[in-house]
């Protein structure tokens, strides 16, 4: 059982494997986005953080199997939010996800050359 922010008990990496494809399945079939809330929900963590703090890999308890399903899942989130900020309609909250959640950020050239400019103070 799910508490303190750990997922269920999970018997095998098939199993857990399962549990992940069953999320995105949903949600392809809900038309939603999937995301990494809704993921750490399916799993049966109590918040997004406890997933980012389950698949660190500093924690030796997780086996590596299930890091790197869950670290799979969360790329393909990843993905689906950048495909969505190709759409206009979608584009900006991607980019706030992205940006937020995955640590993307946007990069504004300000323009600034080498050319000098020459002030001059005049007392009146």
């Amino acid at each position: 059982m799910a508490g303190k922010g750990n997922p269920r008990r999970w018997r095998s990496a098939k199993a857990l494997q399962a549990a992940v494809d069953a999320y995105f399945e949903e949600c392809s079939e809900k038309g939603r986005v999937p995301s990494v809330a809704g993921l750490a929900l399916a799993l049966g963590f109590m918040s997004r953080q406890a997933l980012y703090r389950y698949t660190d890999r500093e924690n030796e308890n997780n086996s590596d199997d299930f890091v790197t399903i869950i670290t799979r899942a969360k790329l393909k989130i990843e993905e689906e939010n950048i495909q969505l900020s190709y759409n206009r309609d979608a584009s900006a909250g991607a980019r706030f996800i992205l940006q937020n959640g995955f640590n993307y950020s946007e990069k504004k050239d300000v323009g600034l050359s080498g050319s000098k400019i020459r002030v001059e103070l005049v007392d009146e």
